[in-house]
């Protein structure tokens, strides 16, 4: 397996340009690509689905097979990539969309989940993900007027039978309507300055309350919730990139290097520093 690339693309605000902020391609990727062995993430989702072909994807840190029928779904909050061998190639259909394009329902849904969003297709439901992506790609390159609702309509659809599709074994348990906003939002927004504080406002609700419910609802407090996606974020741009500790920690939405150098420590034995010489991706 060749070595991964060790700059990490981070996407902040947008997606391919296009007025309608959707973007659909459908073409080739080979070892040659320049985005093969690039961890990145972005702000914006990525569904990815595999026509034919073979490779590597991996989703925070794990790793799954590039087949036929295999459907990648990444969030905001996921370090992503593809790692290609000599001679191997696949086709695909991406599609990039923010969580604007989704309703409160669907993106509750999958951002309940714990697990990276990867599920293969085959028979009827491989057929059906097939057109359906071809389809939205028609769409998307004829860009009749209304374009822009068509495409996002088949978006939320191919979102909603991947949501069937899935496992009830996999799925975490439903997200209370107060809690589900906190979640959407830690995940889109933990680069930025945000608190306990911002989480109950979006909510509606006092600090105390909003707290008590975050807490029942997802197992684990809101600030430790948050900490947990920053942490995550840091340890992998601390093994995929030259960035220096002090870009990492305010790169991930710690304000405070010394905060962030002892909660790092907590949680994977060993300060920022010592974890990107050990780990780090050459």
């Amino acid at each position: 397996m060749p070595a991964k690339n060790t700059k990490t693309e981070i996407y902040l605000r947008t997606t391919r340009p296009d007025p309608s902020g959707m973007y659909v391609f459908h073409g080739i990727a080979d070892e040659k690509n320049p985005n093969n062995n690039m961890i990145h993430c972005h702000s914006f989702w990525e569904m990815e689905f595999i026509v034919k072909g073979s490779g590597r994807y991996e989703i925070n840190n794990r790793v799954f097979p590039i087949g036929r029928g295999w459907l990648y779904l990444t969030t905001p909050a996921d370090y992503h990539y593809y790692s290609l061998d000599a001679g191997e190639q696949f086709e695909l259909y991406n599609i990039q969309f923010f969580s604007e394009h989704l309703n409160e329902e669907i993106l509750s849904f999958f951002y309940s989940r714990h697990e990276p969003i990867a599920v293969p297709l085959d028979g009827g439901q491989f057929d059906w993900f097939c057109r359906s992506f071809e389809e939205t790609a028609r769409v998307f390159s004829e860009k009749a007027p209304m374009y822009g609702l068509m495409v996002r309509n088949l978006i939320e659809n191919i979102c909603v039978r991947l949501a069937g599709r899935m496992s009830a074994e996999t799925v975490s348990a439903p997200v209370r309507s107060a809690v589900k906003d906190a979640v959407i939002f830690a995940k889109d927004n933990y680069r930025d300055n945000i608190t306990l504080h911002d989480a109950a406002l979006r909510a509606g609700m006092s600090e105390a309350y909003f707290s008590h419910m975050f807490s029942s609802v997802m197992g684990i407090g809101f600030s430790a919730y948050l900490r947990n996606i920053r942490l995550n974020a840091a340890a992998n741009l601390l093994k995929s990139t030259n960035m220096s500790i002090k870009e990492v920690c305010y790169e991930t939405g710690f304000g405070n290097r010394s905060h962030f150098t002892k909660v790092f420590r907590e949680q994977f034995g060993l300060p920022p520093a010592e974890y990107q010489k050990k780990y780090r991706l050459h």
